[in-house]
Protein backbone atom coordinates (compact mmCIF):
# COMPACT_ATOMS: atom_id res chain seq x y z
CA UNK A 1 0.00 0.00 0.00
CA UNK A 2 2.82 2.23 -0.15
CA UNK A 3 1.84 4.58 3.10
CA UNK A 4 5.31 4.14 4.33
CA UNK A 5 7.02 5.10 1.52
CA UNK A 6 5.28 8.64 1.22
CA UNK A 7 5.40 9.28 4.66
CA UNK A 8 9.97 8.25 4.23
CA UNK A 9 9.56 11.10 1.31
CA UNK A 10 8.23 13.38 3.66
CA UNK A 11 10.29 12.74 6.42
CA UNK A 12 13.25 12.74 4.15
CA UNK A 13 12.38 16.34 2.26
CA UNK A 14 12.51 18.19 5.79
CA UNK A 15 14.93 16.43 7.82
CA UNK A 16 18.42 14.59 7.70
CA UNK A 17 18.38 10.80 6.83
CA UNK A 18 19.47 9.63 10.09
CA UNK A 19 16.93 12.20 12.09
CA UNK A 20 13.97 10.88 9.39
CA UNK A 21 15.06 7.42 9.71
CA UNK A 22 14.70 7.32 13.49
CA UNK A 23 11.38 9.20 13.38
CA UNK A 24 9.79 7.22 10.58
CA UNK A 25 10.58 4.07 12.79
CA UNK A 26 8.77 5.53 15.90
CA UNK A 27 5.90 6.33 13.94
CA UNK A 28 5.69 2.69 11.99
CA UNK A 29 6.24 0.94 15.15
CA UNK A 30 3.39 1.83 17.05
CA UNK A 31 1.50 1.42 13.80
CA UNK A 32 2.74 -2.24 13.27
CA UNK A 33 2.82 -2.88 16.88
CA UNK A 34 -0.99 -2.00 17.11
CA UNK A 35 -1.80 -4.97 14.61
CA UNK A 36 0.73 -7.27 16.82
CA UNK A 37 -1.36 -6.49 20.20
CA UNK A 38 -4.99 -7.30 17.87
CA UNK A 39 -3.60 -10.07 15.74
CA UNK A 40 -0.96 -11.44 18.91
CA UNK A 41 -2.85 -15.00 18.99
CA UNK A 42 -2.03 -15.66 15.25
CA UNK A 43 1.62 -14.74 14.72
CA UNK A 44 3.66 -17.89 13.83
CA UNK A 45 6.12 -17.52 16.74
CA UNK A 46 8.71 -19.99 14.79
CA UNK A 47 8.83 -17.66 11.72
CA UNK A 48 9.10 -14.85 13.66
CA UNK A 49 12.30 -16.13 15.53
CA UNK A 50 14.23 -17.04 12.41
CA UNK A 51 13.94 -13.93 10.91
CA UNK A 52 15.15 -12.16 14.34
CA UNK A 53 18.07 -14.14 13.93
CA UNK A 54 18.74 -13.35 10.08
CA UNK A 55 18.01 -9.70 10.91
CA UNK A 56 19.98 -9.85 14.09
CA UNK A 57 23.33 -10.78 11.92
CA UNK A 58 22.39 -8.28 9.65
CA UNK A 59 22.08 -5.66 11.63
CA UNK A 60 25.53 -6.64 12.83
CA UNK A 61 27.01 -6.70 9.69
CA UNK A 62 25.67 -3.64 8.65
CA UNK A 63 27.04 -1.90 11.95
CA UNK A 64 30.52 -2.74 11.53
CA UNK A 65 30.81 -1.78 8.26
CA UNK A 66 28.67 1.74 9.70
CA UNK A 67 26.61 2.13 6.13
CA UNK A 68 25.89 5.63 6.24
CA UNK A 69 23.16 6.65 3.74
CA UNK A 70 23.24 10.31 2.01
CA UNK A 71 20.15 11.88 1.88
CA UNK A 72 18.93 11.50 -1.47
CA UNK A 73 19.85 8.28 -1.33
CA UNK A 74 17.12 6.51 0.78
CA UNK A 75 14.21 8.34 -1.46
CA UNK A 76 15.89 7.08 -4.30
CA UNK A 77 15.87 3.70 -3.45
CA UNK A 78 12.65 3.34 -1.77
CA UNK A 79 11.24 5.04 -4.97
CA UNK A 80 12.81 1.87 -7.14
CA UNK A 81 11.82 -1.13 -4.74
CA UNK A 82 8.31 -1.64 -5.77
CA UNK A 83 9.52 -1.88 -10.08
CA UNK A 84 12.28 -4.00 -8.71
CA UNK A 85 10.02 -6.48 -6.66
CA UNK A 86 7.74 -6.34 -9.39
CA UNK A 87 10.20 -7.31 -11.83
CA UNK A 88 10.72 -10.49 -10.05
CA UNK A 89 9.70 -13.37 -12.01
CA UNK A 90 6.43 -14.98 -9.80
CA UNK A 91 8.75 -18.35 -9.93
CA UNK A 92 11.49 -17.34 -8.40
CA UNK A 93 9.77 -15.64 -5.04
CA UNK A 94 9.83 -17.89 -2.11
CA UNK A 95 7.42 -18.67 0.06
CA UNK A 96 8.03 -17.54 4.20
CA UNK A 97 6.86 -21.15 5.16
CA UNK A 98 9.83 -22.54 3.04
CA UNK A 99 12.74 -24.14 5.28
CA UNK A 100 15.47 -21.49 6.06
CA UNK A 101 13.46 -19.04 4.11
CA UNK A 102 12.81 -16.86 7.31
CA UNK A 103 16.25 -16.61 8.19
CA UNK A 104 17.25 -15.27 4.74
CA UNK A 105 14.41 -12.81 4.77
CA UNK A 106 15.48 -11.59 8.07
CA UNK A 107 18.71 -10.77 6.56
CA UNK A 108 17.61 -9.44 3.21
CA UNK A 109 14.84 -7.57 4.66
CA UNK A 110 16.80 -5.79 6.97
CA UNK A 111 19.46 -4.80 4.46
CA UNK A 112 17.25 -3.33 2.60
CA UNK A 113 15.56 -1.57 5.39
CA UNK A 114 19.10 0.34 6.12
CA UNK A 115 19.31 1.04 2.54
CA UNK A 116 16.14 2.15 1.11
CA UNK A 117 14.42 2.59 4.48
CA UNK A 118 11.21 0.59 3.66
CA UNK A 119 11.33 -2.96 3.28
CA UNK A 120 7.76 -3.70 3.87
CA UNK A 121 7.17 -4.14 0.17
CA UNK A 122 10.27 -6.58 -0.24
CA UNK A 123 8.62 -8.41 2.52
CA UNK A 124 5.70 -8.65 0.89
CA UNK A 125 6.85 -11.40 -2.14
CA UNK A 126 7.96 -14.08 0.65
CA UNK A 127 3.98 -14.13 2.08
CA UNK A 128 2.67 -14.49 -1.68
CA UNK A 129 3.57 -17.61 -2.57
CA UNK A 130 2.05 -19.01 1.19
CA UNK A 131 -0.68 -20.98 1.95
CA UNK A 132 -1.59 -19.05 5.29
CA UNK A 133 -4.93 -17.65 5.89
CA UNK A 134 -4.85 -13.67 5.66
CA UNK A 135 -5.02 -13.61 9.40
CA UNK A 136 -1.71 -14.91 9.84
CA UNK A 137 -0.35 -13.36 7.04
CA UNK A 138 -1.25 -10.14 8.44
CA UNK A 139 0.16 -10.94 12.08
CA UNK A 140 3.10 -12.61 11.12
CA UNK A 141 3.89 -9.91 9.09
CA UNK A 142 3.53 -6.77 11.56
CA UNK A 143 5.37 -8.52 14.14
CA UNK A 144 8.40 -8.90 11.88
CA UNK A 145 7.71 -5.41 11.04
CA UNK A 146 7.69 -4.15 14.32
CA UNK A 147 11.13 -5.52 14.78
CA UNK A 148 12.37 -3.77 11.67
CA UNK A 149 11.33 -0.77 13.00
CA UNK A 150 12.74 -1.29 16.19
CA UNK A 151 16.42 -2.75 14.34
CA UNK A 152 16.24 0.44 12.05
CA UNK A 153 15.94 3.30 14.85
CA UNK A 154 19.11 1.56 16.80
CA UNK A 155 21.03 1.50 13.89
CA UNK A 156 20.54 5.36 12.37
CA UNK A 157 20.62 5.78 16.08
CA UNK A 158 23.77 4.44 16.99
CA UNK A 159 25.16 5.94 13.60
CA UNK A 160 23.92 9.66 14.51
CA UNK A 161 25.55 9.65 17.70
CA UNK A 162 22.32 9.54 19.60
CA UNK A 163 23.74 6.84 21.82
CA UNK A 164 26.20 9.51 23.17
CA UNK A 165 23.14 11.73 24.01
CA UNK A 166 19.66 10.76 25.35
CA UNK A 167 17.31 12.12 22.78
CA UNK A 168 15.59 14.36 25.57
CA UNK A 169 18.49 16.02 26.66
CA UNK A 170 19.35 16.97 22.79
CA UNK A 171 15.68 18.42 22.81
CA UNK A 172 16.21 20.11 26.29
CA UNK A 173 19.43 21.74 24.88
CA UNK A 174 17.62 22.50 21.83
CA UNK A 175 14.50 24.16 23.05
CA UNK A 176 15.56 26.20 26.66
CA UNK A 177 18.93 27.48 25.19
CA UNK A 178 21.00 25.34 27.77
CA UNK A 179 24.90 25.63 27.62
CA UNK A 180 26.50 22.46 26.43
CA UNK A 181 28.28 20.59 29.55
CA UNK A 182 31.88 21.49 29.61
CA UNK A 183 33.88 18.48 30.41
CA UNK A 184 36.82 18.71 33.34
CA UNK A 185 39.90 17.06 32.14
Amino acid sequence: MAGGMVLLGVLLAYLDVASAMILFSIIQLFANGGRVVAWRAYVLWPIFGRYVVGAVLAFAAMWMIAFRARQGDGLSRARLLPFMIEALPAAWRPSIEWRGVPFLTGIAATIIQMLAGVGGLFLDIFFQKSTLDRKTTNATKAVTQTFSHVVRALYFGSLAGFGDLPFWARWRRSRWRLPARRWRR
